[in-house]
C-alpha cells in the first residue's frame, strides 16, 4: 500500500458519504439496480473501444481511471520537460501535460455524448430520483458517470478513493509516517493479535452459553473481537432476529427493541451488561455491581438463566455484588444457588416512625419445614400452620375432606368457628409436619379466642418484628375474622336469613358483594374494601411462593386490625 502511495493515484474528488453512506443506501442501490448499471457500462466500454485513445485489447485495458493516473504521473512536468513524448494507436504525439489532458477532455465529451447512453443514463437517474437519500450520490454519477463502472465494484472503488486521497500531496507524508510506525512495531502487534485470537475461543464460548441459557428470539455474535483485547473495549454485540424457525435477520438495537417484548428486552439488556462485565474482569480494579430488581418481567427459564449468571460472577475475585429484589422466590433461589450465608442476606423495612431498618434475611429454605415445623409452641407458629396444612390438604385430599373444612372454618366465620378446639386442630395438624408430630400440650381452649387474643397482642407490642412470617399470618385471620363478622351482622339487620350468606369458593370476596349489594350507604365500605384487597393472598397462600407475606408492612396490618376492631 505504500508503494502504491508514494508511485500516486489519481484523487476522486467528491463528498465521502455521498458514495459511501453509513446507511448503506448507495451500496443497496448498487446491488438493486445492477442490471440497469451494467447496460450503461457495456455501452460505454463499446464506446470507449472505439476511441483512439481509451482501449480493451487482448485483455488489457486503458480506461478512464488508467488514463487519469497516467495524468497524475505526468503531472510534475518532468517527463515531457526531458523531452519525452508519447504516441497513441493512431498515430497521434503528445508532448506535453497539457495536450494529454485536452486529448481525455475531448474523448470523455463525445463517448458521454452519445444518444444511446445518455437514454440509459437518464433510468439511472429517475430511479435514484425514488430515494431521496440518494441526492449526493446522484450529483456525483452526473459530474463523474465515467465512474459507474468503478463503483460497481463497490469495496475496491472504496479502496481506490482512498489510495487516491491518501496520494495526495499534503497527506503523502503523514501516511508514511504511520507506516513507518506500523513497520517498527509490526512484530510487538502481531504477538499482541496472536494473543487476541486465543481470547476469541473465550468470547465465543460466552456467546455459546447465553444463545443456550436464554430462550429469547435473539442470536448474537460480537463484531469487535480483536479490540476487546488491544483496547480493552466492551464487546461490540451484533444481534440477529429469529422467528419461527426462519433465517437470523440483523437488526440494530433500535429496532429489537420494538419487536422485543418487555421481558425479552431485559434480557437484551442484560447481555450487554454481561458483556461489560467481562472486559471488566481483564483490568485489575474492582467492580462494585449493583443489581435493583434485575429479574423482573422474566418468564422462569430465563430468571433461571439470570441466576446462573450471577453465580458465575460472584466467582471472580474482582466483582463484588450487591443485589436487590422484591421477589422472594429469586431471594430464595439467589440464596440457595451461590450458598449464601446468613451475614450476606438482609431484608429491609421501614419502621412505624418511618425508618429504614436492617434486618437479618430470613426464610432461605423451606419455609414450613424450617421456620414452623418443630416450632408449634409458639402460638404465633401454630395459628400460621393453619393455611399452609389446609393447602396441603386441598392439594392431597381435596376439598371436600372433613380436615379441609375443619382448617377452613378456622379461618372463616362459619357456624361451628367459634366451637373448634386447639386439640381438634392439632389432632389435624400433626399429620403434616414431617413425622415430628407438635410439640404443644392438647387443650379444650377455643382456636377463635386464641387467634384473636394472639393478634391482639401483635397489635401491642412495642416494637413488633416486621420480618416475621407468622406476625403478618395472625394479623391477617384476625383482620378477616373481624370483617366477616361485621359483614354478617350488617347484612342479617337488613332482613337476610343465614340461609342468604351461603355462598361457594372465596366467602370473604363474595360476602363483600353481598355486603355492598345490601348496605350501599354504609359508612365503613372503604375497610371492608380494604380487608378484601389486602388478606386473600395472605392467608391463602399460593403454591408457597410467599410473595405478599414479604411485601406487606406489618404496620400496615396492624393499621388495619385496629380499623376493623373499631367497626364494632
Amino acid at each position: 500500500m505504500s508503494s502504491i502511495v508514494q508511485f500516486g493515484l489519481p484523487l476522486f474528488d467528491f463528498r465521502y458519504n455521498d458514495v459511501f453512506d453509513t446507511k448503506g443506501a448507495v451500496k443497496a442501490f448498487l446491488e438493486t439496480h445492477r442490471d440497469k448499471l451494467k447496460e450503461y457500462i457495456d455501452n460505454y466500454e463499446k464506446l470507449l473501444n472505439e476511441s483512439y485513445l481509451y482501449r480493451a485489447v487482448d485483455g488489457h485495458s486503458f480506461g478512464t481511471y488508467q488514463a487519469s493516473q497516467l495524468l497524475q504521473n505526468v503531472s510534475d512536468g518532468n517527463f515531457f520537460g526531458v523531452h519525452h513524448k508519447m504516441i497513441l494507436q493512431n498515430g497521434d504525439e503528445i508532448t506535453s501535460h497539457e495536450e494529454l489532458q485536452q486529448k481525455m477532455t475531448e474523448e470523455q465529451n463525445r463517448i458521454l455524448g452519445d444518444d444511446q447512453l445518455k437514454k440509459v443514463f437518464e433510468k439511472i437517474t429517475k430511479a435514484i430520483d425514488k430515494n431521496t437519500e440518494l441526492r449526493g450520490f446522484k450529483k456525483v454519477i452526473e459530474s463523474h458517470p465515467e465512474w459507474i463502472g468503478e463503483m460497481l465494484n463497490y469495496e475496491n472503488f472504496r479502496q481506490k478513493v482512498w489510495l487516491g486521497f491518501l496520494s495526495k500531496d499534503d497527506i503523502k507524508p503523514i501516511f508514511e509516517s504511520y507506516i513507518k510506525v506500523y513497520n517498527e512495531n509490526k512484530d510487538d502487534l502481531i504477538n499482541v493479535l496472536k494473543e487476541a485470537e486465543k481470547q476469541q475461543a473465550k468470547w465465543e464460548d460466552i456467546i455459546t452459553l447465553y444463545n443456550a441459557r436464554f430462550h429469547v428470539p435473539i442470536k448474537v455474535s460480537i463484531e469487535n473481537q480483536r479490540d476487546i483485547i488491544l483496547k480493552q473495549d466492551a464487546a461490540k454485540l451484533q444481534f440477529s432476529y429469529v422467528q419461527d424457525g426462519g433465517e437470523p435477520i440483523v437488526k440494530e438495537k433500535k429496532e429489537l427493541e420494538k419487536i422485543l417484548s418487555r421481558g425479552e428486552k431485559r434480557a437484551f439488556i442484560i447481555l450487554q451488561f454481561l458483556f461489560e462485565m467481562e472486559s471488566r474482569k481483564l483490568l485489575e480494579h474492582d467492580t462494585i455491581v449493583v443489581m435493583d430488581d434485575i429479574a423482573d418481567s422474566f418468564d422462569y427459564q430465563n430468571k433461571y438463566a439470570i441466576v446462573e449468571y450471577i453465580k458465575d460472577l460472584s466467582e471472580s475475585q474482582n466483582i463484588y455484588l450487591l443485589i436487590l429484589t422484591h421477589n422472594y422466590d429469586f431471594y430464595r433461589t439467589l440464596t440457595s444457588r451461590l450458598s449464601l450465608k446468613g451475614d450476606s442476606l438482609w431484608m429491609v423495612e421501614r419502621s412505624s416512625d418511618n425508618s429504614v431498618v436492617l434486618l437479618p434475611g430470613q426464610y432461605r429454605g423451606d419455609v414450613f419445614a424450617k421456620a414452623f415445623v418443630g416450632k408449634d409452641e409458639d402460638d404465633k407458629i401454630f395459628i400460621s400452620m393453619i393455611p399452609f396444612v389446609r393447602n396441603l390438604i386441598e392439594y392431597t385430599k381435596g376439598v371436600n375432606s372433613t380436615e379441609y373444612d375443619t382448617l377452613t372454618n378456622c379461618l372463616h366465620h362459619k357456624k361451628d368457628t367459634k366451637d373448634i378446639t386447639d386439640k381438634e386442630v392439632m389432632d389435624i395438624l400433626k399429620n403434616y409436619t414431617l413425622g415430628k408430630g407438635l410439640k404443644r400440650q392438647s387443650s379444650d381452649k377455643k382456636i377463635y379466642s386464641l387467634i384473636m387474643s394472639v393478634a391482639e397482642s401483635i397489635v401491642q407490642e412495642e416494637t413488633p418484628d416486621p420480618i416475621l412470617i407468622e406476625n403478618k399470618i395472625v394479623l391477617s385471620i384476625g383482620i378477616r375474622h373481624l370483617a366477616e363478622n361485621y359483614m354478617h351482622d350488617k347484612i342479617i339487620s337488613t332482613g337476610k336469613g343465614e340461609e342468604d350468606l351461603v355462598v361457594s369458593g372465596n366467602q370473604t370476596g363474595r360476602w363483600t358483594g353481598l355486603y355492598k349489594k345490601y348496605c350501599p350507604n354504609d359508612k365503613n365500605k372503604v375497610i371492608i374494601e380494604r380487608v378484601n384487597m389486602m388478606t386473600p393472598e395472605i392467608i391463602h397462600i399460593n403454591s408457597f411462593m410467599f410473595e405478599p407475606l414479604i411485601d406487606m408492612s406489618i404496620y400496615h396490618l396492624i393499621s388495619l386490625y385496629k380499623d376493623c376492631k373499631a367497626l364494632f
